[in-house]
């Protein structure tokens, strides 16, 4: 019981995915076509293609050891796009199954509450695809779980649900309480829920936690590779895509 309602309060407060963390701002919008394109609302804008770099406009002459950074940078981005959108569509989706899972478990099938947060959720992953595809990802993409960046700007939907259902959880237990019967009733049924439940959300959390991994890799390499244009020429000192924070990648 303390288990269940430990997690109904996690949810509550936001924190249905906490996923793999790299630990990485991605500052810039980033296009992909003929070019891949960086750019920002203030501040310099770069497109790369096969070796070559611009720089609001105007090429930047580069060396040969340049150019082949400038080709790597572009290979890594063309993978990391599709990968941050992959990981962020499944997050949302395993969290929520978890949710709506979890308040399954609690309140039961039939309760009114679970359609209801069932659409929230649909209306966030139809939100988050407008922002963001295979082709464009939106600046500070890779903030999604700080409390500075908000992607869809009107997320405290979904929120107002999990707190109603979990008004509704609190009067199933408060019941529980008081009914020795029914208490011992939900906690069976409960449990059986629960191992079918946990099994199978782990499994897919697995899975997403190596996407994830293999993003952050992605990350790395192309801030190694920004270090080093950035370092080379002082046109492009503020070539610095991918903001690195204090905690090292993947760190437990």
């Amino acid at each position: 019981m303390n288990k269940s309602l430990a997690l109904v309060a996690m949810l509550a407060a936001g924190s249905a995915y906490a996923g793999e963390s790299c630990d990485y701002d991605v500052d810039f919008g980033i296009t992909l076509g003929e070019q891949v394109v960086l750019s920002r609302d203030n501040g310099a804008n770069f497109a790369l293609q096969d070796g070559r770099l611009w720089r609001n406009g105007s090429e930047i002459k580069l060396s040969a050891e340049q150019r082949q950074w400038v080709r790597d940078y572009e290979a890594q981005t063309r993978d990391f796009v599709p990968q941050v959108v992959e990981v962020t569509m499944e997050g949302l989706a395993i969290g929520g199954e978890a949710t709506v899972g979890a308040f399954t478990m609690l309140l039961g099938k039939d309760h009114e509450a679970i359609p209801k947060i069932e659409e929230k959720f649909s209306e966030l992953r139809t939100e988050v695809s407008k922002r963001m595809d295979d082709k464009h990802l939106p600046r500070k993409v890779m903030s999604l779980q700080d409390s500075d960046y908000d992607l869809i700007d009107d997320g405290a939907s979904l929120g107002w649900s999990v707190v109603d259902a979990g008004f509704s959880v609190l009067g199933k237990a408060l019941h529980a309480a008081f009914d020795e019967e029914y208490g011992k009733k939900w906690e069976a049924e409960m449990k059986t829920f629960e191992k079918e439940f946990e099994a199978r959300i782990d499994a897919r959390g697995d899975e997403l936690e190596a996407k994830a991994k293999t993003m952050c890799a992605t990350l790395d390499t192309m801030n190694a590779l920004e270090q080093k244009l950035s370092a080379s020429d002082s046109a492009l000192s503020d070539f610095d895509v991918v903001m690195k924070r204090d905690k090292p990648c993947n760190e437990a």
